[in-house]
């Protein structure tokens, strides 16, 4: 397999080499957890995106979006949680080149 995968990534402009497969290895960490409409979610812990995940729901979870039009504009202002989510709070939440392809920029 890691042959494939270096053998791909030569061909496609990537950086992978025999050696970076050969220095990784796995950890178990214990997951986090957080709740979304009385549904208890498991993440993975950091280095990865697991907070981000929770942390995205827990904004979400006030909009009520089960009860909304899907795509209507409550929906797709709910993009901009994904990115706050992510993103250093001294940068905007969202911008016009970064929006969900299936709700249009409006401004």
């Amino acid at each position: 397999m890691a042959r494939e995968l270096v053998r791909y990534s030569d061909a496609n402009d990537g950086f992978f080499t025999p050696d970076d497969l050969k220095a990784q290895v796995a950890r178990w960490g214990e997951p986090i957890k957080g709740t979304y409409r009385d549904v208890t979610i498991y993440e993975t812990p950091a280095p990865t995106q697991g907070f981000a995940v929770l942390e995205m729901l827990n904004l979400l979870e006030p909009l009520e979006l089960h009860r909304k039009p899907f795509l209507g504009a409550d929906y797709c202002a709910s993009d901009g949680a994904g990115q706050a989510a992510r993103l250093p709070r001294s940068r905007p939440a969202i911008s016009p080149t970064r929006a969900s392809p299936t709700c249009r920029w409006i401004g």
